[in-house]
């Protein structure tokens, strides 16, 4: 009986630790998360960055991870799918030089998971091309939906990969035969119903970054909408030129399985405020950027 007692009493005491080690784990993520977003020095955050990385990954091959939803870590982005078949996971670190460092990992309801490797290449370049893990062009995503046009998911993100201009996109993920995960469709019709489509695999929209677009689904119009940039010059010197949005608005339509570029949106309410913006936010509350609301610019991006 005695002996019985014994094995309870350290069943109690492993079970205790267990506990605390998860618990000590999952506060080293939330503080490492805090620390590459808002720390003041960039050595800090490429620092904490790394750490944060290291730990990630450690959860995330625990047996069950896929059960965890990270709610405490609130300076990444967390979407799953409507279906819970799949989640993406996005996060990013400001540099000096005013770009992003953006990082990623997609993991399936089983528990394999894919990291998202972020490369050089511009994502304006992008607009035909599918990429996959390892040729991810790095985005931080604020809002993912069922398309039914597609038969797949669409995406919303932004990219801030390059200090002069900044980028909105709306992508399409999906998986290939082997489960691996493929950024882009050729769902988005530029041309207007001419003999040879332009399809493109994606919607990119660029603008400086001292300003902020809006590129979203629309529910009452039940399209994609977004700010229209054109070139005009910036800075105090008006010497120097960059993307802002003129005041007008594009729509993509679904129709007939794509979904049809409308060049120019005409009287229509649209919301200006992107879906990572929409809540507001208390002056010592940071967002995924970690700005306050004191430095936030209206629009999100």
């Amino acid at each position: 009986m005695n002996k019985f007692k014994y094995i309870l009493a350290f069943l109690g005491i492993f079970s205790i630790q267990l506990q605390a080690q998860k618990s000590v784990s999952f506060d080293e993520l939330a503080f490492y998360a805090d620390v590459m977003v808002n720390a003041a020095n960039e050595k800090n955050r490429v620092f904490a960055l790394e750490k944060f990385n290291n730990l990630f990954i450690k959860e995330i091959d625990k047996k069950e991870s896929f059960s965890n939803d990270f709610s405490n870590i609130k300076t990444i982005s967390n979407l799953k799918a409507d279906d819970a078949s799949f989640r993406i996971f996005t996060w990013q670190i400001k540099k000096d030089d005013n770009t992003y460092l953006q990082n990623g990992l997609i993991q399936k309801a089983n528990g394999n998971y894919q990291i998202l490797k972020q490369n050089n290449a511009s994502i304006a370049t992008l607009g035909y091309d599918e990429v996959n893990a390892q040729t991810w062009y790095g985005a931080l995503y604020y809002n993912m939906m069922y398309d039914q046009e597609s038969k797949s998911y669409l995406i919303f993100g932004l990219n801030a990969a390059d200090a002069n201009t900044y980028y909105k996109v709306a992508d399409v993920i999906s998986f290939d035969k082997n489960e691996e995960v493929v950024f882009g469709k050729e769902i988005f019709r530029y041309d207007n119903k001419s003999n040879r489509p332009d399809l493109r695999t994606r919607i990119t929209v660029g603008y400086a970054p001292y300003t902020s677009v809006n590129l979203s689904y629309n529910i009452d119009e039940k399209m994609i909408i977004h700010d229209y940039t054109t070139e005009r010059s910036i800075g105090i010197q008006g010497n120097q030129s960059g993307l802002v949005p003129d005041g007008t608005y594009v729509a993509y339509k679904p129709e007939n399985g794509v979904w049809q570029r409308i060049a120019q949106l005409e009287n229509t309410a649209v919301d200006l405020m992107s879906p990572d913006y929409k809540t507001k936010r208390s002056t010592n509350t940071p967002d995924i950027l970690g700005r306050t609301k004191g430095s936030s610019k209206k629009g999100g991006g």
